[in-house]
């Protein structure tokens, strides 16, 4: 992915959430966001990087592999850094 990766997620949040945010920024405690909203975000991912993801992308349990605390967790996913599709 582009250099402009970041900058692309960090808007996608700013859609979704409506406010925004930092690399830091905790999903669940400093957003809120449930499994619906991730879905948004997802959905609006996939279109802006022309891609799919699988459903374990986002996951809020501790104990799965692609468990994903902050928008750093989400920009290194689709960067590839943390996770191979």
């Amino acid at each position: 992915m582009s250099n402009e990766t970041p900058q692309l997620v960090l808007n996608a949040f700013k859609k979704t959430f409506g406010v925004e945010v930092t690399p830091n920024t905790r999903l669940v405690e400093e957003l809120d966001a449930d499994s619906l909203d991730m879905m948004e975000l997802i959905l609006r991912l996939e279109e802006q990087f022309n891609t799919k993801f699988d459903e374990n992308f986002v996951n809020f349990n501790l104990e799965q592999k692609y468990h994903r605390e902050t928008v750093q967790d989400i920009i290194d996913a689709i960067q590839g850094k943390t996770q191979k599709w």
